[in-house]
């Protein structure tokens, strides 16, 4: 595959420093999580349609916009937002920026094609954001997958995003014959990962919640954890209240025949949040906020927690945790 290198100048740590539109029609290498890829893409002045993974990814992102820097509106589209909703943002914003789930792409090229006279493909410029999640998501979630890949090929303008790329070998065949653009930054900084190794997970995280609540330890403490069951049991067993605990998963409302919704294995007093409500001493999250999540806590310490005996808490080192470790923009802590 072709690669190009773009170095970014000295002493910056935002891609706005040295560029005002992401390159296009290309694998775009960030380079570093939390360097604002995606806010060059709303705060620009182009028609944006900016495809996500997860929804909680767009709400995070939809309620930064607009800002003191920026009149652009985003608007999110997924489940529950109506077509009234859309057509009516449309003509009151003289410039259009949308974040849509992998699954809702297909459904505003279909309404803007029927009900406006846009021309979708070339007035709109696409961003396939975390575009590595194509890879990870292409055996359980293939048709929407495949249904956003034929739609992108046809935009004159796409950019497939990331700061975590996987190998030339795993890219997808209908992406093999893009080029690459990685970005590379002088002033990357290192993160200190301490291991903890333990056949109880459980009784590590219960015992750092009890001395955080203690004041034993200081900071608010993020957990990643890819499981709403251990997250229940742990809440049980340290006996959280409400006021002391957020909790940031799907709701999950369509649960398989037999199996509780997450709100029911939370309970009703732990109601679920999302990544805009505000920190509290105890925060969990779900892989619904693993990667694109901008997560503000100047006292915030991560947890990322694994459990070899469970397969849906395994976390790749080369992606997952890389992204995991930039969710936290601000805080004062480095520790992992």
């Amino acid at each position: 595959m072709d690669k190009r290198i773009i170095q970014a100048k000295k002493d910056c740590e935002y891609l706005n420093e040295f560029m005002s539109e992401l390159p296009v029609n290309c694998l775009f290498d960030k380079g570093k999580t939390g360097c604002g890829g995606t806010s060059i893409a709303i705060e620009n002045d182009k028609n944006t349609i900016i495809a996500m993974p997860y929804v909680n990814v767009i709400k995070n992102k939809v309620a930064q916009y607009p800002n003191e820097k920026c009149d652009n509106k985003l608007l999110g589209i997924y489940e529950g937002v109506t077509k009234d909703e859309i057509l009516d943002y449309i003509r009151k914003n003289k410039i259009k920026k949308f974040a849509v789930t992998y699954d809702s792409l297909e459904r505003l090229i279909n309404l803007l094609q029927e009900e406006t006279d846009i021309n979708v493909y070339k007035e709109f410029f696409l961003l396939v954001d975390e575009w590595h999640i194509l890879f990870n998501s292409y055996a359980f979630r293939n048709k929407a997958v495949k249904r956003l890949l034929n739609h992108a090929r046809r935009f004159k303008e796409v950019t497939y995003m990331t700061a975590t790329p996987i190998e030339e070998e795993f890219i997808l065949r209908e992406l093999k014959n893009l080029p690459v653009i990685e970005v590379q930054w002088d002033n990357v900084t290192t993160v200190d990962i301490k291991l903890v190794v333990t056949n109880q997970p459980i009784r590590v995280v219960c015992d750092l919640i009890n001395r955080a609540i203690r004041t034993q330890i200081f900071g608010n403490l993020h957990f990643f954890v890819n499981s709403v069951d251990f997250i229940a049991d742990v809440i049980q067993k340290t006996k959280l209240l409400p006021e002391q605990v957020r909790v940031v998963c799907s709701k999950n409302e369509k649960s398989g025949k037999g199996n509780k919704s997450n709100q029911k294995k939370l309970g009703d007093n732990y109601l679920i949040e999302d990544t805009t409500t505000q920190a509290k001493l105890i925060n969990f999250y779900t892989s619904t906020s693993f990667e694109g999540c901008d997560i503000y806590d100047k006292n915030g310490k991560t947890y990322i927690v694994s459990d070899r005996r469970k397969s849906h808490t395994l976390l790749d080192i080369s992606t997952l945790i890389i992204q995991i470790c930039g969710r936290i923009r601000d805080s004062d802590y480095r520790t992992v």
